[in-house]
């Protein structure tokens, strides 16, 4: 688990949210996740949609993937890249049950980020990169109801997933 040093920058962080507020946005960003996987109920499809949409913005971050030396042309039937996404998208599943507890959020995303820090040099801007991708596919599954109120919650939440990863 977590250092104690950590843990106190979370929980600072945590109330520079605001708990209200925090809630709220964490459960709109919840209705949000639900509504996605509505549409795409099996986590490879969303994790591999994910990575997608970060390659076609960012294509030189395959790079920073086991599954670097992959066809591009087949890049995304790859069993690699399809484990990869199914992982995501399972981690992304157990942080947005976790939001709403701050303990419960640091436990599913403090080692998460630790190993990736530590392993693969995950800098912040792949995690905005991450976070811009994920945002997309709330969106398109959002469609006409995303609106500026559910951008803002998306960003912060993503802003709060990043930072916490980050001080794993």
């Amino acid at each position: 688990f977590a250092s104690p040093f950590v843990r106190a920058m979370f929980h600072r962080m945590m109330r520079a949210f605001g708990a209200p507020r925090r809630r709220k946005r964490a459960l709109a960003v919840c209705a949000m996740w639900a509504r996605l996987r509505e549409r795409k109920p099996e986590t490879t499809t969303v994790g591999v949609s994910i990575l997608r949409r970060l390659f076609a913005r960012r294509p030189a971050f395959v790079q920073l993937f086991t599954f670097r030396s992959a066809d591009p042309e087949t890049l995304f039937v790859n069993a690699k890249v399809k484990l990869h996404g199914k992982l995501l998208a399972d981690a992304l599943n157990a942080a947005m049950e976790a939001l709403p507890d701050e303990a419960a959020l640091l436990g599913v995303l403090g080692d998460i980020g630790e190993r990736h820090g530590r392993l693969y040099s995950v800098k912040p801007g792949h995690y905005a990169a991450m976070g811009e991708a994920v945002g997309e596919e709330l969106r398109d599954a959002a469609g006409e109801e995303w609106n500026d109120e559910a951008d803002s919650a998306w960003k912060a939440t993503w802003e709060l997933i990043a930072e916490t990863m980050m001080a794993g």
